[in-house]
């Protein structure tokens, strides 16, 4: 059976699965998902692999990508949160620590034996991670470095919220579901946008009983070995697909990471259900890319 073809058949059975496993919305939401069904259930006929709908690319001609978005993909980070809440809406545990959390956002600390560090509020709050830090992904880019956009009442701003507003690949990276994971709202700040790497000399036990390292001098993450491969492939995937400059020892290290930790059921059902809202797979999940 042809590459193309199994896709189109998994992508059908996905469909009645993801029925019974997203709960009803607000009405807002339920249009964009009725929507994206709708979207993918009529491009059956003539699947290629990929949807038909190109990310854009901004005025400047200095940023593009490589992805190829369903147009019922999530607009922006805002609508891309809502959706992932729904992603994980049966699999409610935090990416590093693998805490508990419900459905309002509030994690289990008790679950996973989280050591709070100066923030008991944030640390009860669930957030949505970028893996590969938007800063990472965007510093290059003319709105996040120079000052773009102007204030009512003055001044000019770059960054984030300049980006937002002017660059629409920006906003389509940024929405990106296959970047996004639930996290300790607190250790997500602690995180920062340090990069990965091994601690050998940083002791266990820094956030209790879950197993992530992180080192401020060296602004350097050691994270657990249960989800070293997912990152190594979400590095991979967006060094692939928005042109991520990664050192020569990154690329090593997350190609080994890559190899050493393949993916588990959760992560290939993960990859699934994004590829049915959003229309493009993680490569490195499926193992297309080595």
């Amino acid at each position: 059976m042809k590459f193309k073809y199994k896709h189109a058949i998994i992508a059908a059975l996905g469909l009645t699965f993801t029925a019974l496993i997203f709960p009803t919305l607000n009405q807002k939401t339920d249009g964009f998902f009725n929507t994206a069904f709708s979207a993918v259930s009529s491009s059956f006929g003539s699947y290629s692999g990929l949807s038909s709908h190109s990310a854009s690319t901004p005025s400047s001609g200095r940023y593009s990508t490589n992805v190829t978005f369903s147009p019922t993909a999530p607009q922006n980070f805002t609508e891309a949160k809502q959706v992932a809440k729904q992603i994980y809406s049966d699999h409610r545990y935090t990416f590093y620590c693998g805490c508990k959390f419900d459905k309002h956002g509030k994690v289990d600390l008790h679950s996973c034996g989280y050591k709070i560090q100066n923030d008991a509020r944030r640390a009860r709050r669930l957030e949505w991670e970028h893996i590969v830090p938007v800063s990472r992904m965007a510093s290059h880019l003319p709105c996040w470095k120079n000052k773009l956009c102007s204030k009512e009442r003055g001044g000019s701003y770059g960054g984030r919220n300049c980006c937002r507003e002017i660059d629409p690949a920006f906003v389509k990276m940024e929405a990106d579901l296959h970047n996004l994971v639930p996290e300790i709202g607190e250790l997500n700040a602690c995180r920062s946008n340090f990069r990965f790497g091994m601690l050998p000399f940083v002791k266990p036990g820094q956030f209790g009983e879950c197993s992530i390292k992180i080192d401020k001098e060296t602004r350097r993450v050691e994270p657990d070995v249960q989800v070293r491969g997912m990152i190594a492939r979400v590095y991979l995937y967006i060094e692939q697909t928005y042109h991520l400059r990664l050192s020569d020892s990154q690329l090593q290290l997350f190609r080994a990471w890559n190899k050493l930790y393949p993916p588990e059921p959760w992560e290939i059902e993960r990859d699934r259900r994004i590829y049915l809202i959003q229309g493009n797979h993680n490569p490195f999940v499926l193992g297309l890319n080595q």
